[in-house]
């Protein structure tokens, strides 16, 4: 799917992105490094995907896809990482 139609079919509004492997990322996840195993094992079991802009998106029902995030304050911060990493 591309990125626009990623963002219009969820229901989660992301008031930003970050890094996953960031400092920011980091200082501001609580759960940090239960979200890293989360990544690989979504990768893995196939129900993690990239989008265009390397956003982080999980598999839901009927196909539909929500952003991978996290609440931080009074925002939903969403997952990226590099078109390197993506590749």
């Amino acid at each position: 799917m591309r990125p626009q139609e990623l963002d219009q079919q969820s229901n989660v509004n992301i008031s930003r992105w970050v890094e996953l492997n960031s400092q920011e990322c980091r200082d501001m996840d609580d759960s940090y490094h239960f979200t890293q195993k989360c990544v690989k094992i979504g990768f893995e079991d196939g129900w993690m995907i990239v989008d265009a802009m390397g956003r982080l998106w999980g598999k839901g029902k009927a196909g539909e896809y929500f952003p991978f995030h996290f609440t931080y304050g009074n925002q939903n911060i969403g997952y990226r990482i590099s078109a390197k990493a993506a590749n």
